[in-house]
């Protein structure tokens, strides 16, 4: 999708991203912003610019989340949207990017990517680097990728939105559209012309061994 189509928002808001390593966030992410007028902050491509041989210390987490934080204070500024792409594990954290939107008149926005442990594990380990969503993850062993995991604190009393992380895009969309609608970030018009809606879809299953039933048809469901 070319900047000329992209989807504009009637406000701005800044959109941050929950999940297990390997839930598909900066997927979406990269997808928001290419389908959106939102700009995109990914916080390990930050840490691989400023640190030759990132060590991924307490001290390093603080100046990336720094500049983070002052980067998306100063899109927001300037009147458009951030999708904030890191894995915002802390509930801490997480209000103080709500409190970042807020004072900046921005609406604010958690993404949950949800995926079984096993599959998440997996794709970890399957990571392609010549992939723009993979260059810049970092390697995980099981024992990283549990630890990651124990510091997981979910949503609680905070706005966030549920996105399955083994659906497609298009899937994905729809569900951010309708959120979109419902808290008047885009119109009725813009949802119904960018909506993905499902096409033929046969109900009955065809089983080889029987003979053909001619009164079976495809049905179209709107």
């Amino acid at each position: 999708m070319t900047s000329a189509t992209k989807i504009n928002l009637t406000k701005p808001i800044l959109i941050t991203l929950y999940g297990f390593p390997g839930s598909g966030k900066s997927f979406v992410a990269r997808h928001l912003v290419e389908d959106f007028q939102l700009a995109h902050l990914n916080s390990e491509r930050l840490r691989s610019d400023l640190f030759e041989n990132p060590q991924y210390s307490e001290r390093e987490d603080f100046i990336v989340s720094q500049l983070m934080s002052y980067l998306a204070q100063q899109f927001l500024i300037a009147g458009l949207g951030v999708v904030y792409d890191t894995n915002a594990r802390n509930r801490q954290f997480r209000k103080q990017l709500a409190d970042l939107a807020k004072r900046n008149h921005a609406d604010y926005l958690l993404l949950w990517l949800q995926i079984d442990q096993e599959s998440a594990y997996e794709r970890t380990q399957k990571r392609d680097r010549r992939t723009a969503d993979d260059k810049y993850a970092p390697e995980l062993s099981q024992s990283s990728f549990l630890e990651q995991l124990s510091q997981m604190q979910n949503p609680d009393k905070e706005p966030y939105l549920v996105l399955s992380g083994k659906h497609g895009f298009a899937s994905q969309k729809n569900s951010i559209l309708n959120y979109f609608y419902k808290t008047k970030l885009v119109p009725r018009e813009i949802v119904q012309s960018a909506i993905t809606k499902p096409g033929l879809v046969n109900l009955i299953p065809h089983r080889a061994a029987e003979p053909l039933d001619l009164t079976r048809r495809n049905i179209s469901v709107g």
